[in-house]
């Protein structure tokens, strides 16, 4: 038996080879040959989720005092958020910590902080929501477009068929060169070729009034390639 090994993304080349591992199989003839295909599908796509993430931190020598303020901002800002209904927010832990005091030996400094995730398919009121935090709180956060599960999958399942319809295409054209009746696609793996990444706004600025961390506002949604490479093992019987 013969094997020939594929490569479709360049160039195919054909080699003969003893393979005998079909041999018993009732539905495979030991006439058969056996070929290695690959190819790769890709596609351009809009990332339909937003992200967005705002810290609150304040530092002072009472622990009573960082928690005040930290909670009281969190407060407004959910306030501001229930204007928003298409978005999911998420409280992060309130978190302190204490720590040495160079400037009074005798007094702890007391560093406090909690976040919160706005995350929504409406990227609109993301971006709509961060603006209002900025304007009526001076907070501002980073945001992040990402491509949602729902649409990973779907486009996935695009991708892989039309790679499969590339190989059984690439399958057809081999078997009627040597003559052959059918082909027979026994086994498909399947790689990922993602390329593209989750854009955010990136500047951070750090207020000494109040120790509020801060980013660029929101930024716009991108296009970019996502891709799949199948490989297949593919019979072509006489």
């Amino acid at each position: 038996m013969r094997l020939f090994y594929t490569a479709l993304v360049m160039f195919f080349s054909l080699t003969s080879y003893s393979y005998g591992v079909t041999k018993g199989v009732p539905f495979i003839p030991d006439s058969a040959t056996v070929v290695y295909l690959q190819e790769s599908a890709y596609k351009h796509v809009v990332q339909d989720k937003a992200r967005a993430t705002i810290r609150i931190e304040n530092q002072s020598g009472k622990a009573d005092e960082v928690k005040k303020y930290v909670k009281n901002q969190i407060s407004k800002a959910l306030e501001i958020a229930k204007k928003f209904p298409e978005v999911k927010i998420i409280q992060g832990r309130y978190e302190v910590n204490r720590q040495y005091n160079p400037k009074d030996k005798k007094k702890d400094l007391w560093i406090a902080s909690q976040s919160l995730i706005m995350d929504s398919y409406n990227t609109e009121q993301v971006a709509t929501l961060m603006g209002n935090l900025e304007k009526e709180l001076g907070i501002v956060g980073t945001t992040q477009y990402y491509l949602s599960k729902d649409k990973q999958s779907e486009y996935k399942d695009n991708l892989i068929a039309i790679a499969l319809k590339a190989i059984n295409t690439r399958a057809k054209k081999m078997a009627k060169q040597l003559k052959y009746k059918r082909v027979h696609i026994a086994e498909v793996k399947m790689k990922s070729a993602v390329r593209y990444a989750p854009y955010s706004g990136t500047r951070r600025v750090l207020s000494q009034a109040n120790m509020m961390a801060s980013a660029a506002p929101s930024v716009q949604s991108q296009k970019d390639e996502i891709g799949l490479t199948v490989n297949a093992v593919v019979y072509l019987i006489p």
